[in-house]
């Protein structure tokens, strides 16, 4: 009876040992991830993303002022690290955006977001927010800023929270929307945006989703 129970308490602490190797492995992987882990994690959020890809609606001036705060299939599982997906809508229910996120255990987070036409990748760490668009180095996000590829260059800001707890977005020196804040709206269909600058082209644009993707995805993720 003693040498059962013996061989039962070295068998539980062997697998109590793996367990805390298998952790502590995890733990490594998503502390500091390297690049070969980004990159793996981008490829597998690339293919969690594609079945909705097709069926995205194409976003213009119109389909930004419809962009609602609604998702479809959305999930979020908090663990050693943070994931969470969805698609986000607009206020008729046409799936506008979908993105897949992940905040490794650390200080660093992957964002991953598609649109019918961009694809935008955030890589996010405390040193900034390194951006690509189309598998093409866009810029950087610091505090709020994004720059050019030249990182000296404003292109948009999130300005500073209004007292209607709304993020003005500027672009190119001019306001050109604001952003709600989640849970601030009480209708069935909360739109993302107040309003949008009939004014602004295809460069200002896209200047102004790569911020406001990010803005929108984060304060969801954070609730």
């Amino acid at each position: 009876m003693t040498e059962l129970l013996l061989l039962l308490f070295v068998f539980a602490g062997l697998a109590l040992a793996g367990i805390g190797i298998k952790l502590l492995r995890q733990l490594i992987l998503n502390w500091n991830p390297s690049d070969s882990k980004i990159q793996q994690d981008i490829k597998q959020m690339r293919a969690e993303i594609a079945p909705f890809a097709n069926d995205l609606v194409p976003l213009d001036n119109k389909e930004l002022e419809l962009f609602s705060l609604n998702q479809l299939n959305q999930t979020l599982t908090k663990s050693m690290t943070t994931n969470a997906k969805g698609v986000y809508t607009s206020i008729y229910q046409e799936p506008l955006l979908a993105y897949s996120y992940k905040k490794y255990f650390g200080d660093h987070a992957l964002l991953y977001a598609r649109t019918a036409k961009r694809e935008i990748v955030y890589r996010i760490s405390k040193k900034g927010i390194k951006v690509a668009i189309n598998q093409s180095y866009y810029g950087t996000i610091k505090n709020g800023v994004l720059y050019g590829r030249n990182e000296k260059q404003a292109l948009a800001q999130v300005s500073a929270r209004t007292p209607e707890l709304m993020l003005p977005v500027v672009v190119g020196g001019k306001e050109v929307a604001l952003l709600n804040a989640p849970n601030t709206e009480k209708s069935p269909q909360p739109r993302a945006f107040r309003y949008v600058s009939q004014e602004i082209n295809q460069e200002e644009e896209q200047a102004f989703l790569t911020l406001a993707i990010l803005e929108l995805v984060q304060k969801q993720v954070e609730e």
